[in-house]
């Protein structure tokens, strides 16, 4: 049968973090560079754009750093990118129908979710991630609020979910759901790592701080 494989593909490995945060980091940087001189920008004006010295810029361009989100937004923003899109290296025109998770970087958020972009369709505006929580780990320890509305599946592990201050516990192969203007915390308080695929929709800043 077309498209029938004989065994479920590999998550990531828990092992693999530092070997997938210096490739993210030479990939990435390798797309900086890559982007500026096709827009005709000198170092020192993205730089500048993004805050930081032009040694740095250098650095972060080589993979040889770690910047912040924040950074690399104000990087993006400057090359009249996403950050989605410089992360995922995609371009918001691009529809492609097949998304392999071992050929997407992982995103690592301030608050320390390890994250795949699977999917950002932006025509669409729906976005769907896998999204690695360690103990004691989640979106943000005081909840969030955003436009849009997701669907969270939990494939390995278990979550609480927190929704206006009300907590839901879901485990391996449950489903939470949730309008995202509420104020929702996504958190992982046992001792064993969880996985989760999460669907947003409609949301109108897409990018990877989400969930």
């Amino acid at each position: 049968m077309a498209g029938k494989t004989d065994k479920e593909p590999a998550l990531p490995s828990r092992m693999s973090a530092s070997d997938d945060a210096a490739r993210t980091l030479l990939v990435v940087g390798q797309r900086l560079r890559k982007l500026r001189v096709q827009r005709g920008y000198r170092q020192q004006d993205i730089a500048e754009i993004a805050g930081i010295s032009t040694a740095m810029l250098s650095l972060v361009e080589r993979g040889l750093v770690s910047p912040s989100l924040t950074t690399l937004a104000a990087m993006a923003h400057g090359l009249g990118i996403s950050l989605t899109d410089l992360i995922a290296g995609r371009g918001s025109g691009e529809d492609e129908p097949l998304s392999r998770l071992k050929d997407q970087p992982v995103i690592k958020t301030d608050d320390g979710v390890r994250r795949w972009v699977l999917k950002e369709d932006r025509l669409r505006k729906v976005d769907i991630t896998l999204n690695e929580y360690a103990p004691d780990i989640g979106n943000s320890p005081n909840g969030v609020r955003h436009t849009g509305y997701e669907y969270g599946f939990v494939i390995e592990g278990e979550l609480t979910v927190e929704i206006d201050r009300v907590a839901y516990v879901v485990g391996k192969n449950d489903l939470i759901s949730l309008d995202s203007t509420r104020l929702h915390k996504i958190w992982n308080y046992k001792p064993k790592t969880a996985r989760a695929l999460w669907f947003n929709l409609q949301r109108d800043d897409l990018g990877p701080t989400y969930a």
